[in-house]
């Protein structure tokens, strides 16, 4: 493969490979798109060229190089289950591609024909008085949903699709027409496509990129007894996989190989790191951050995705269905007694065409388009725009709490030195190198706060699930741990055992330290409220949204405690997955409820609430299924931005829909009393769609609500629901 230019970002390659075959031209892109840091990539078959753009904080041009190499020395077909995914994704971008040379077609056809009436005027033909009444009949057949039902009835027997007849007819007279107003709504319509088409390509590809590698896929034997990557929904139970070190489990089963240390954060919501060998159950969802599993498969979860609805549901869409068809009864009584009054035809075809309804449907799916981009703008992914009303209604958010409320790491509180040996330093010092190994909550916590880490003088480390740390450090034997850990190695902990007592009645997390059988330190942690919830909370709350809940499986102290902090009165503690769905479900009942959450045990509530959000960096892949939106930003006000920006944007859509429905009546009375001739009528037809065009492009400039002045929490004392207490 050789390079013909690179820039910073940009590289063009070119591939003997791909030159004139489609099938491998095909799977490059697909794997070039997957990988981390690419921006786009487009191969031309025709030349054998790659070009790509990529960030250049997160690649680099060798890496790229090495990859594709890879990738183009093998077999394409193999792999194909992996790129399954993105067939959503290149719908999406072939969507794109079409509404951009669509875009840029009307938009110099416009110019050229500005250019040609203003330089030899409009052909007599433009002007011919039979084209026109043949144009407004398409036009009004079009535009009003009882007269293309019935055209539709008696047009089936064509050899073409009548919606197509119907559509190239229009485009036909318009071009005859030589109408500029008519080709600028074109061109509008085409940027409005094009821009959200690029909204949703962005917001697919970072949702891509944001899955795990194993996502909807898993590892299992060959016949030929090598690895392969298959589909989940091809395995059934009783069949082997295969899981490696920072993969996430797809299946739930038994081991019957290996040994790893696992998380459970995703599974159980709780960041409880464990070791599991042959004969240990594995959950889905379970995080494998050391070692390798052959699992043997006892359940497969039936979790299919979150149901999109229909925009039937939607009340704008049935509102505005209900105006068409009361315009369409007061068109047939107007223009037919217009024509009864007046004997001439053309005043029956100018009522008919100011009163056409068509600019209302334009004036809704243009707005949603521009809310659509809006929130991409913004950060947001909403996959399924008829959720919008939704997300309007809120009236009760509920919460997961580790992962979402709170960080996955802890704070530290306090050392404590019990040893004049040893300073508060140097204790946070030996922790951190006894724990580098290790990537649970405790390590990362300890070795972000150790600026000098010192992993040489290490000579063993071993990770004992649920009691701690036992090491060689400086050859000498140091316990990192709970009280159990200490019990069980025979260490004294008299000196400190009311202190370690005193903190675990305050909800803290307090961890021993000792060095070759004495008891010299302890070291306090405590859950990291993520700053942003704060601010989160007091965002929904100034905007009149108070009803909220924390849903956990942690012990209902935690949660108290937690909800205490940030104003939070309801509490629902010890969930299981199970029983969080059933809740989410009773709720329901009698509010629009969403969702927050990031594992997999709140699946089934989320996909059990009116709408559903996770956050794309923290949440588990399966999440992203159930999810109505996906936000791609860490800050959590966000969540509010959403509310926001839904409510500003349905309200600027409404005013354009009533602007619409008030031009048509308007002037559908002064082609009644024959204030309009036909060919006014016609134009004045276009331009309502042309001014509602324009008049949604408002929405895209919209910006969150932001609270600059302090607004207080009420920290009453929480509601504590325990499961028990749920019917």
């Amino acid at each position: 493969m050789e390079c013909l230019s690179a820039l910073p970002g940009r590289v063009r390659f070119k591939a003997q490979n791909i030159y004139q075959n489609t099938n491998i031209s095909e799977y490059v892109e697909k794997y070039i798109i997957s990988l981390y840091g690419v921006k786009s990539a487009k191969l031309t078959v025709h030349t054998g060229s790659i070009l790509i753009t990529y960030d250049i904080q997160k690649t680099n041009l060798l890496t790229l190089k090495e990859n594709i190499e890879n990738a183009l020395s093998t077999t394409y077909a193999r792999d194909d289950v992996k790129f399954n995914n993105f067939k959503e994704y290149f719908a999406v971008i072939k969507n794109k591609n079409k509404a951009k040379r669509k875009f840029l077609f009307w938009s110099l056809f416009y110019i050229l024909l500005k250019i040609k009436n203003s330089t030899y005027g409009k052909f007599s033909l433009s002007r011919n008085l039979t084209v026109l009444k043949v144009a407004s009949l398409v036009t009004i057949v079009g535009g009003y949903p009882l007269l293309k039902k019935l055209y539709k009835k008696y047009a089936k027997n064509m050899p073409t699709n009548e919606d197509i007849l119907l559509e190239l007819s229009a485009l036909s007279f318009t071009i005859m027409r030589e109408s500029s107003k008519g080709v600028l709504v074109l061109v509008l319509k085409a940027l409005n496509d094009y821009i959200k088409f690029s909204a949703e390509a962005e917001s697919r590809k970072a949702l891509l990129d944001s899955y795990n590698a194993n996502y909807k896929t898993a590892w299992t034997e060959s016949l030929e007894g090598g690895k392969i990557l298959v589909a989940r929904d091809t395995l059934k139970v009783g069949d082997y996989v295969y899981n490696y070190t920072g993969e996430v489990a797809s299946v739930e089963g038994i081991v019957e190989e290996g040994s790893a240390v696992v998380n459970t954060l995703y599974y159980s919501g709780q960041p409880v790191i464990s070791h599991v060998g042959i004969g240990s159950k594995i959950h889905e969802g379970t995080a494998i951050i050391s070692g390798n599993l052959k699992i043997k498969i006892t359940n497969l979860l039936d979790i299919t995705e979150k149901n999109d609805i229909s925009s039937k549901k939607l009340y704008l869409h049935n509102k505005t269905k209900k105006f068409e068809n009361k315009v369409t009864r007061l068109a047939i009584w107007t223009a037919g007694l217009s024509y009864l009054f007046t004997r001439n035809i053309l005043n029956a075809f100018s009522v008919f065409l100011v009163l056409s309804p068509k600019a209302t449907s334009v004036a809704l799916n243009s707005g949603i388009k521009n809310y659509i981009c809006l929130l991409n703008k913004n950060n947001i992914y909403l996959r399924n725009a008829n959720r919008f009303e939704d997300i309007l209604n809120v009236n009760k958010i509920i919460f997961d709490k580790t992962g979402t409320l709170t960080y996955g790491k802890l704070n530290i509180i306090s050392i404590t030195s019990l040893d004049n040996t040893y300073s508060e330093k140097e204790l946070l010092k030996i922790c951190a190198a006894c724990e580098s190994e290790y990537v649970h909550p405790i390590s990362v916590t300890l070795k972000d706060a150790c600026s000098d880490l010192e992993i040489n003088n290490i000579n063993n480390s071993i990770l004992i699930p649920s009691q701690g740390i036992k090491a060689i450090y400086n050859n000498k034997e140091v316990l990192i741990g709970n009280m159990k850990l200490m019990e069980d190695n025979k260490i004294n902990i008299f000196k400190g055992a009311k202190q370690y007592r005193d903190y675990q009645r305050k909800l803290l997390i307090p961890i021993f330290i000792a060095i070759d059988k004495n008891l010299v330190g302890m070291i306090v942690l405590d859950d990291i409220i993520r700053a942003d919830s704060k601010n989160l909370i007091n965002t929904l709350k100034y905007n009149g949204i108070d009803n909220l809940s924390i849903l956990t499986g942690d012990s209902y102290y935690k949660a108290q405690k937690i909800g205490s902090e940030l104003g939070i009165s309801k509490i629902y503690s010890n969930m299981s997955n199970i029983g969080k769905a059933s809740l989410v479900e009773s709720e329901s009942a009698n509010n629009t409820v969403m969702m927050v959450g990031d594992g997999v045990n709140d699946a089934f509530a989320m996909k059990a609430a009116d709408i559903s959000v996770s956050f794309a960096n923290g949440a588990c892949d399966i999440i992203k299924l159930h999810c109505d939106c996906i936000i791609y930003d860490d800050n959590l006000t966000r969540l509010a931005d959403l509310i926001y920006i839904s409510k500003k944007s349905y309200a600027a859509i409404t005013r354009t829909i009533l602007f619409s429905n008030i031009y048509n009546v308007t002037l559908g009375f002064i082609a009644f009393m024959g204030g309009l001739d036909i060919f006014a009528a016609k134009s004045l037809n276009t331009l309502n769609s042309l001014l509602v065009l324009l008049l949604n492009q408002r929405i895209r400039y919209i910006k969150p609500n932001r609270i600059y002045k302090n607004f207080y929490l009420n920290n009453s004392n929480s509601n504590i629901i325990n499961q028990k207490n749920i019917p």
